[in-house]
């Protein structure tokens, strides 16, 4: 697990800014709201946290003054959201979705969440060869899958205790590293 060590998301931000920004984002306002919104979900038992405040997150922060012509994207986003609260959200990527697709014919998460296993995950590239856009509505059901995928570990034998963001990175794995 990553230790989460005071206020940096600034320097977070600015470092990745600078690489994807299309136009001028003020930092100082995505941090507060970045902030608020996390004071929101921190006390809520992340099986708990409704679909509509991950949404209104989302969209809050995928507005148009931070996000400019993509220079932040869900992505980068959900990680914002996973490295202060690993509990409560995990990181999106086309891996893990693709990662996901690939485990749908084997028993490791409830059969009521493979209904959330989307088509369009089974390959994230278009004819083009560019990465589909990954949505608000991709991320919550990809947030069911995880949080289902951490149920059925800890009802099983080990007793141990993964948070989401170890899931993400152990699907990431799966994906980048299976055939």
């Amino acid at each position: 697990m990553i230790a989460y060590e005071g206020n940096k998301l600034e320097d977070l931000i600015t470092k990745y800014l600078d690489v994807y920004k299309k136009k001028e984002v003020n930092k100082e306002e995505l941090e507060k709201i970045l902030q608020t919104a996390l004071k929101q979900i921190e006390p809520l038992d992340p099986d708990d946290i409704p679909d509509s405040a991950v949404e209104n997150i989302l969209k809050t922060l995928m507005a148009k003054k931070f996000t400019g012509d993509s220079a932040i994207d869900l992505t980068m986003i959900s990680g914002l959201l996973a490295m202060p609260l690993p509990e409560h959200f995990a990181v999106i990527d086309t891996f893990v979705l693709e990662g996901i697709y690939k485990l749908k014919d084997k028993q490791f998460y409830p059969k009521e969440l493979k209904s959330l296993v989307l088509k369009k995950w089974q390959s994230m590239k278009g004819k083009d060869g560019k990465a589909k856009k990954i949505t608000s509505k991709d991320y919550i059901n990809y947030l069911k899958i995880v949080k289902g995928i951490k149920k059925s570990i800890s009802e099983g034998a080990s007793g141990r205790n993964f948070s989401l963001s170890d899931i993400d990175r152990a699907l990431y794995a799966y994906k980048k590293h299976s055939r």
